[in-house]
This record gives structure tokens, C-alpha cells and sequence, in this order.
């Protein structure tokens, strides 16, 4: 399925900026250093999150056998 790859990618680059900034995140102006570190895993796990409540909700798209991977990476990374 086109939509649950693309998930996957969108996964990976969740990933892939996590792993980058992680140490010195791009924090939003005005906010103190530790509430911009959250506001920015905040922002990155809510990019993550919403795709996986429409996948829960509609169990039909989840059929396909790279789901077992996608949830791999949603869950522990």
C-alpha cells in the first residue's frame, strides 16, 4: 500500500532528525531551553502519532506484511 510506505518513509526521517538534532535541538523563539526541547519531541512524536490513530482506526490498511516494521519503528525507536 502507497500510504502505509510513505509512512514508513515519514517514519525514517522522524528518525533520522531525532537522531541528528537530539543533542541541540531547533528550539521555537521565546521559549526557555528545556520547554523548547519538549515542544520539539512533542512536535516529532505528534508527526508520528496521527497517521498511527488513522492506521488503528481503520485496521484494513494495517493487512499489508510490512506493517510488522512499521510498527517495529514506531514503537521502539
Amino acid at each position: 500500500m502507497k500510504v502505509l510506505s510513505l509512512y514508513g518513509q515519514d517514519l525514517e526521517q522522524v528518525r533520522v532528525i531525532y537522531q541528528t538534532e537530539k543533542g541541540s535541538p531547533t528550539a521555537p523563539r521565546n521559549l526557555p531551553p528545556i520547554a523548547g526541547r519538549i515542544a520539539w519531541a512533542r512536535q516529532l512524536f505528534r508527526r508520528i502519532e496521527a497517521p498511527m490513530k488513522m492506521f488503528k482506526k481503520n485496521p484494513d490498511i494495517l493487512k499489508v506484511r510490512q506493517r510488522d516494521v512499521y510498527y517495529y519503528y514506531y514503537y521502539y525507536y
